[in-house]
């Protein structure tokens, strides 16, 4: 993953991308009460993926995945060894009917933890749960310095204060970047900044998102 600022704004009703969040753990990931959005709180439409199970190539790779910390067999209904051929196919057909699986949304990806691939299958319906809809008004992903990432590198990556945006336009050019970037181009950087983030600030819907 690389950096990503995002300018939330909130907003009452769902758009087309589909943008929503929950509130779900918020005093962990944001740095203002929940109170502060109250008046965009909404009843949000989730798939809830609680039943997963993992798909591991061989067992020598499973042996290597349980020596990490990050994977735990626990976590999964089950585990299966091999690739996906006729065999593998039809034992995860048979375990999704047996467990009626099958008619709840399903969705697979790859996973890495140590450099060490393997897939899971989630199984999951939909739930409603508190949350926001929102829009991007805002983007960057470069330009920042050293301050910038001392300070919203962090368990938090939720913002929603006024002076949490101004802090993050004025660490918008680094030395790394003063030293590579014409100062056009960091000009052109730091104006699309304050026009994206800090004159599209507005109190109790505004929220500074930081993904590194």
């Amino acid at each position: 993953m690389g950096l990503d600022i995002t300018h939330y704004k909130l907003s009452h009703s769902p758009n087309d991308e589909g943008n929503q969040l929950t509130v779900e753990d918020w005093d962990s990931i944001c740095n203002v009460p929940l109170e502060h959005f109250s008046k965009y709180i909404n009843d949000i439409w989730e798939y809830d993926f609680d039943k997963t199970i993992a798909i591991v190539k061989d067992e020598q790779t499973l042996e290597k995945l349980k020596m990490d910390e990050t994977f735990s067999e626990m976590d999964y209904m089950a585990v299966f060894i091999g690739t996906i051929d006729n065999k593998l196919r039809t034992d995860l057909a048979t375990f999704i009917k047996n467990e009626k699986l099958d008619k709840l949304e399903k969705s697979g990806f790859t996973v890495e933890s140590n450099g060490i691939k393997y897939s899971e299958l989630s199984f999951g319906e939909r739930v409603i749960k508190k949350g926001f809809y929102y829009d991007e008004v805002g983007c960057q992903r470069q330009g920042m310095n050293k301050l910038f990432y001392d300070t919203f590198r962090t368990n938090i990556f939720l913002w929603g204060e006024k002076k949490d945006f101004d802090l993050a336009y004025e660490c918008v050019g680094g030395d790394y970047y003063k030293d590579c970037w014409s100062q056009e181009a960091l000009d052109r950087l730091k104006a699309n900044f304050k026009t994206t983030f800090v004159d599209k600030f507005v109190f109790g819907q505004s929220i500074l998102n930081t993904s590194f």
